[in-house]
């Protein structure tokens, strides 16, 4: 391997840094709250038997947990790029297909 290429076979420490701090141990615990109408913020956060009502939801790395949530009524989801490309990714290697962009 030339010095300009790179090593693809091993994690990016950068990511292993940043995989190691989001720990589930440092989930904040929201637990039986319901939400109605609101923007949630999913990321960072653990939810424990809560409900959602027309929420839209916003998915920046998509570090959260979900446990025991009740109905999501009327909910929609926001994913931002890094998770969005991942579920393309995700998506098109369930199908067999072939990724772009």
């Amino acid at each position: 391997m030339g010095s300009d290429e790179i090593d693809l076979t091993v994690e990016d420490e950068r990511v292993t840094k940043m995989r190691d701090a989001l720990s589930d141990d440092a989930l904040v615990p929201v637990i039986g709250q319901s939400f109605v109408d609101q923007t949630v913020y999913l990321d960072g956060r653990s939810f424990r038997g809560c409900r959602f009502l027309r929420c839209h939801f916003v998915i920046r790395l998509g570090w959260f947990r979900l446990w025991g949530i009740n109905p999501m009524d009327d909910c929609t989801t926001l994913l931002d790029p890094p998770v969005r490309h991942g579920k393309r990714l995700a998506d098109a290697t369930a199908k067999g297909a072939r990724t772009s962009g």
